[in-house]
């Protein structure tokens, strides 16, 4: 399927003024659920665009959807990028670092600037999917230098999902934000999602 046809996918960040679409199937079985966050995700990584899933669980159900992509796909990697309780640029820079393990090959640069240009050539030299849980927690300053690195790696972008609660939706509607919002994919997981599990 491609990722034109999900119903979960936003109009393309070229159309002028197009709003990202809600996901459907509020109703549909944890099963259907689990399959329409997998299907987005294929396309997202194949297409190195931004996802954004929010709603009960849902990094639990990002998890569940990546490792189905790499039984398929055993040569994807993802980077989980779980920021500390700072959730600023520069705890956004650290954990992103290490999470590449840039640290095991050189201390992390005091500038912060030139650490996030080592993040920024890392990402370059080797698209990764990097999956942050709990994007609504991060400050307008982190999520702006996840979105400049996505933005400006073009044409070797990364793909990026970004899962949170509700609250994340919100979040996108800063005007700072307003460029992040433009590009994202949404993916939108019901409450009934929350008992998927049991």
């Amino acid at each position: 399927m491609s990722a034109a046809s999900s119903p979960d996918r936003a109009a393309s960040p070229a159309a002028a003024g197009a709003a990202p679409r809600a996901a459907s199937g509020s109703s549909a079985a944890p099963a259907a659920l689990a399959e329409e966050l997998a299907v987005a995700l294929v396309d997202v990584v194949a297409d190195r665009e931004i996802l954004c899933v929010t709603g009960p669980a849902s990094t639990a159900a990002v998890e569940g959807a990546v490792t189905a992509r790499q039984t398929t796909d055993p040569g994807l990697t993802a980077v989980w990028v779980r920021v500390g309780a700072q959730r600023d640029r520069s705890a956004t820079t650290r954990a992103l670092y290490t999470a590449l393990g840039l640290d095991r090959r050189r201390p992390r640069p005091r500038i912060l600037a030139d650490a996030e240009e080592l993040i920024a050539g890392e990402l370059r030299r080797s698209a990764r999917l990097v999956v942050v849980p709990d994007a609504h927690r991060l400050r307008t300053d982190a999520l702006e230098l996840l979105y400049g690195m996505w933005a400006h790696g073009a044409p070797d972008r990364f793909p990026l999902v970004l899962a949170g609660d509700a609250g994340l939706d919100r979040v996108l509607k800063r005007p700072a934000l307003a460029s992040l919002a433009s590009s994202v994919l949404r993916h939108r997981l019901p409450a009934s999602a929350l008992n998927a599990g049991s």
